[in-house]
């Protein structure tokens, strides 16, 4: 959002892909990335020219893509200068609801005549109802700056 100027749009969205996964994008129409800064852009610290002159710690993308890579997923930009700036990155479709559960962080004093408490485990459980529906075309999910 940083960098699209006034006027500019900023679009998410999210397709299904074959297999698994969520493609989700976020489009600016911002001024673009550089080419020879774009290999860079997910270090830590790393600042553009241009953000280096406007703020910024350059650790945003870096923690994104942490995120990212902790879930085992993919990120990847793609970026022309004058015209903007377009994140992709994968999610799983489905995610797991079960929780598993370690030791406690407090300790619990049982009696004897108390049985254990169960522990739950993944056997038998489902991931909790819901859907993934697209756009009406009607509907317009951009975010314009003013």
């Amino acid at each position: 959002m940083h960098y699209t100027p006034q006027g500019g749009s900023i679009t998410i969205s999210a397709a299904e892909t074959t297999g698994d996964r969520i493609l989700v994008t976020v489009a600016d129409t911002g001024c673009g990335i550089e080419p020879e800064d774009l290999p860079h852009i997910f270090e830590r610290f790393f600042k553009t020219d241009k953000s280096r002159r406007e703020g910024g710690t350059g650790l945003g993308l870096s923690i994104a893509k942490q995120i990212i890579d902790k879930l085992g997923e993919n990120i990847f930009v793609e970026s022309e200068i004058g015209k903007g700036t377009s994140f992709h990155f994968t999610l799983k479709k489905f995610i797991s609801n079960a929780i598993a559960l370690g030791p406690s962080s407090t300790p619990s004093i049982l009696h004897e005549e108390t049985p254990p408490p169960s522990v739950p485990n993944d056997k038998g459980t489902q991931d909790a109802p819901y859907e993934v529906k697209p756009p009406k075309p009607q509907e317009k999910h951009s975010k314009k700056r003013t």
